[in-house]
C-alpha cells in the first residue's frame, strides 16, 4: 500500500515488490520464504517439466517490442538467480518517466514473470516496464504487451 501511494506522485521501481504481491496470494503461502514461492511458481508457471519455457512464457516473448526481445535460453538462464538480484536497487529511473508502478531494469525476465502473474489473475493492473537505460519499454495489460490505447495481440 505504500508503494502504491508513492507511485501516485512518483515513479517507483519496484521488480521485487510486484513479484512478491502475486507469490503472496492465491496458489501460494505467504508464510514461505519468497525464494520458495519464486520457485513453485517458475516450476508450475514459467517452465515445462523438461526445463523449457511453458507455452504461455513464449508467446509473451513473442509480444515484447522486438528491440527488447532475448533468447529463450537467457531467459531460463536469468530465472534461477533472478530471486536474489531483483532484490538490488535500481537507481536509473529517468525523469521523464510519469508516476507509476514500474518493473524491469537489464532483464526482460521480470516482466515476463510479472506478465504470468497478471494471467493467473494474481495480479492486477497495467504496469509500466523500463528498460537498462530507466525509459519506458512497454506496458504489461492482463499479462499481454499492451499500449495506452490497449493489447497487442
Amino acid at each position: 500500500e505504500l508503494v502504491q501511494a508513492v507511485a501516485r506522485k512518483n515513479a517507483v521501481i519496484c521488480n521485487r515488490v510486484m513479484l512478491d504481491t502475486g507469490l503472496r496470494s492465491g496458489l501460494y503461502d505467504p508464510k514461505q520464504p519468497f525464494t520458495v514461492r519464486y520457485d513453485m511458481f517458475k516450476s508450475r508457471e514459467a517452465l515445462t517439466e523438461d526445463g523449457q519455457l511453458s507455452i504461455a512464457a513464449q508467446r509473451f516473448l513473442e509480444e515484447i517490442p522486438q528491440q527488447y526481445r532475448v533468447k529463450p535460453t537467457d531467459i531460463k538462464k536469468e530465472m534461477e538467480g533472478l530471486a536474489h538480484q531483483i532484490s538490488k536497487p535500481f537507481h536509473n529511473l529517468h525523469d521523464s518517466l510519469d508516476a507509476g508502478l514500474y518493473v524491469g531494469g537489464d532483464t526482460v525476465t521480470i516482466s515476463l514473470l510479472v506478465a504470468l502473474l497478471q494471467q493467473e489473475l494474481l495480479l492486477s493492473g497495467p504496469i509500466n516496464v523500463v528498460d537498462e537505460r530507466g525509459r519506458f519499454a512497454y506496458l504489461i495489460v492482463d499479462g499481454h504487451v499492451g499500449t495506452a490505447s490497449g493489447i497487442n495481440k
